[in-house]
């Protein structure tokens, strides 16, 4: 009688978080010429996640999400995002579910002629054709987000490397997805520029509670805000589970990529109050 209990609570768990996936990828192969990228990857996020995907510079993190978002269509295998397998649908029938994600581009993908403002109203304005003054309230409402509020006129040309990337963020957030993806967001940043903004895309998740998905080769990055982890090697997934498990765990593969890692005691993020009430500054 214990046995079928536990068995039936461990099923309800199942189903718990089965309900709760949003993004389900299955046995996934993309290959470039004779070079396979993916070999089989499974791979699973719910909603409310802070998931980030980590792994060798090279090892195929930024194939694996253009592919969840259509952008690369893989040779075999199903992706699933809201239980519709994209493998299935046209370009037109995957429109609205893109509409409820937005990706922060590695290169942050700014127009440089045009102003901030025109930069985070693209999709506002574009996509969904909302009124010019809800646009506006919109633009100034996630700029304040970033901590760049005024800043509106501003042409993108003008701007460091870090408000570029707080502008890639305000843009992606225009639209209230419910998935937001960031491709390596602190790459080509000094240390110091990249850790706030670690801290930013954390207080935004704490703030807004929507599901992030994270493609980094920085455990840095990691440690302020993966909740799950997902490491990527030789075309797989070798582990997925909490942060504290990666840490813990004693896989040779994984201790041989922390060991090239400084001390990960000193990745800890301080207490999230403390990111949410920053103030970002160049």
């Amino acid at each position: 009688m214990r046995l079928r209990g536990d068995k039936e609570r461990i099923t309800n768990i199942v189903k718990k978080r089965n309900a709760r996936e949003i993004i389900r990828v299955e046995n996934l192969h993309v290959s470039f010429g004779s070079k396979d990228v993916l070999r089989g990857l499974n791979l699973s996020i719910s909603r409310g996640d802070n998931y980030v995907i980590i792994g060798h510079s090279g090892c195929g993190k930024s194939v694996l999400l253009r592919c969840i978002l259509g952008l690369i269509r893989p040779d075999s295998g199903a992706i699933y995002l809201w239980g519709q397998n994209i493998m299935e649908l046209t370009e037109e029938e995957l429109l609205p579910l893109r509409m409820r994600m937005a990706i922060v581009f590695q290169s942050g993908a700014l127009f440089n002629s045009m102003t901030i403002a025109d930069n985070v109203a693209l999709a506002l304005r574009q996509v969904q054709h909302l009124p010019e003054n809800d646009i506006m309230r919109i633009v100034g409402e996630r700029l304040s987000w970033v901590n760049l509020p005024g800043s509106e006129q501003t042409k993108v040309s003008q701007l460091s490397g870090g408000m570029r990337k707080r502008v890639a963020i305000a843009r992606a957030l225009s639209t209230d997805p419910e998935v937001i993806f960031y491709d390596e967001p602190t790459t080509g940043l000094d240390p110091p520029l990249a850790d706030t903004i670690d801290e930013l895309i954390y207080s935004l998740s704490r703030k807004l509670k929507n599901t992030s998905v994270t493609v980094t080769h920085d455990m840095v990055a990691a440690n302020y805000f993966g909740d799950r982890i997902g490491l990527v090697h030789e075309g797989r997934i070798l582990f997925e589970g909490t942060l504290k498990q990666f840490n813990e765990c004693e896989d040779k593969e994984i201790r041989s990529f922390l060991g090239r890692k400084q001390n990960h005691s000193e990745w800890i993020a301080a207490d999230g109050s403390n990111f949410e009430s920053l103030q970002l500054d160049d």
